[in-house]
């Protein structure tokens, strides 16, 4: 009976050990279930949001741009490719009629130096940055410019004209240098902006012998020199100019080819490409 016992007891022991094994691992197989959902829920990464994606830290951004477009390039307008026709047609140049270009006296006579049509070239370009082109007919080699034109009222309008004693320079700040000569005692410096489809003046800084002397700034014509006779003025009225030394005049002509800057470097075409 004792044995029996014994064996009972020995069975309910075993049981309970089972069972209380069992509940452990249950308890330990919802725990984990638990944990596990917790750390699928933190850890799972967002959907992917297309409009906050940022590039990668080694990614350059430069990268996930599309490349720039290239500017479009400037439009030949129907007045334009007229003047240039006519300057076309005209080749071989001459003083043979009584404008170099017929129908188109405002010209520039620089033309006649050039034994070949293709010495001479033209580009468009916007001086002033104002949404129009001007028409800069130069020359191939030297980038001489011979002509400007700009469009006003929708009509081309001749600017100026450049020959042996009348040099231009444009610059890539907008404004424009004039170097003239005139007779033997009298040259200057002009500096312009281009304003509303005008020729607007800075300054001028002129030696003039012959005012100087109407002037009683020196004597007599035999008393001129390179020193002795510059003014300067905002206008081109002889009224406006004011006497200065050689030295003020000097610094002057310093000042505004300082405020001028690089000049512009003419990309030309040939003038032969107009006529294809």
């Amino acid at each position: 009976m004792k044995k029996f016992l014994s064996i009972i007891a020995l069975v309910l022991a075993l049981s309970l050990l089972l069972c209380s094994c069992g509940k452990k691992a249950d308890d330990k197989k919802d725990e984990s279930d638990g944990t596990d959902k917790v750390t699928d829920s933190a850890t799972k990464e967002p959907a992917e949001d297309k409009e906050t994606e940022k590039p990668s830290e080694n990614e350059d951004p430069k990268d996930t741009d599309s490349a720039p477009s290239e500017p479009e390039a400037p439009v030949m307008t129907e007045e334009y490719k007229k003047i240039l026709t006519a300057l076309a047609g005209a080749f071989p140049w001459s003083y043979d009629n009584v404008f170099l270009v017929p129908g188109h006296e405002e010209m520039s006579y620089i033309y006649v130096q050039y034994p070949e049509m293709d010495g001479i070239g033209y580009t468009l370009y916007d001086i002033d940055n104002n949404g129009t082109n001007e028409l800069i007919i130069a020359s191939m080699d030297t980038g001489f410019i011979a002509d400007v034109y700009t469009m006003k009222d929708n009509k081309a309008v001749h600017l100026f004209a450049g020959h042996q004693r009348n040099h231009f320079e444009i610059s890539e700040s907008g404004m424009i240098k004039n170097f003239w000569q005139g007779a033997a005692a009298v040259a200057g410096y002009d500096y312009y902006t281009l304003t509303d489809g005008e020729m607007v003046l800075n300054k001028r800084i002129t030696l003039d012998g012959y005012y100087a002397v109407e002037n009683g700034h020196v004597a007599t014509f035999e008393d001129v020199t390179g020193e002795n006779c510059w003014f300067i003025s905002d206008t081109m009225e002889y009224k406006d100019y004011v006497y200065v030394t050689n030295g003020l005049a000097n610094s002057t002509v310093e000042e505004y080819d300082e405020k001028m800057g690089t000049a512009l470097t003419l990309d030309l075409t040939p003038l032969s490409e107009i006529t294809k």
